[in-house]
């Protein structure tokens, strides 16, 4: 559901909210205006800039989850359409995506992970290129959530890792195997 919106109030409560029978994932992207103040921007505001939008994604993602998760049945407008959303069933994700991450601020970002914990699934923040390469990796939904999952599980567990490492290094792992013929494995990668 794009840009799901209060019933009541009409307040949008986040950019995307995707729901199959058993998972809920809460997606919030932050960017900033490509202007000339933006472009000529030091390192360091570039810096401050991504640490603004990772944390207004995550606030906006919580802010979500409790209000889906008080209401109990959530009433909410999607495209002019009523929608009942129960959450009570699902695992919960948080997804922020930001314009882009720096890769020597690892031990931030899995901080700024660790502020999604209350989710029942946890959260994950991704740049852009690495969610578009990570969301057109898979070819089934469930391979998608499975490494997803796995991805929040690690941060979780093993401090930061670099998601389009991740993806890459799953994409050229797949190229290898393709190369050497192996049987069954010619299909797209996690199919």
């Amino acid at each position: 559901m794009m840009n799901p919106r209060r019933k009541d109030n009409h307040k949008e409560i986040l950019d995307h909210l995707v729901l199959t029978e058993e998972l809920a994932i809460l997606v919030q992207a932050k960017d900033s205006p490509t202007t000339e103040a933006g472009i000529t921007r030091t390192l360091q505001r570039k810096r401050l800039a991504t640490h603004s939008q990772i944390d207004a994604a995550i606030r906006q993602i919580n802010g979500a989850a409790r209000y889906l998760e008080r209401e109990g049945v959530a009433k909410l407008v999607v495209a002019g359409q009523d929608i009942d959303v129960d959450l009570s069933n699902r695992r919960v994700i948080g997804l922020a995506v930001v314009k882009e991450l720096f890769d020597d601020e690892g031990t931030a970002y899995a901080a700024a992970c660790a502020k999604m914990a209350g989710l029942s699934g946890g959260g994950i923040v991704m740049d852009y290129n690495s969610f578009h390469a990570f969301t057109h990796r898979f070819a089934s939904r469930d391979a998608f959530v499975h490494k997803l999952e796995k991805l929040i599980a690690r941060v979780r567990t093993h401090g930061w890792i670099r998601v389009k490492d991740e993806v890459f290094d799953g994409i050229l792992d797949w190229v290898e195997s393709m190369r050497a013929g192996r049987p069954g494995e010619n299909d797209h990668p996690d199919k």
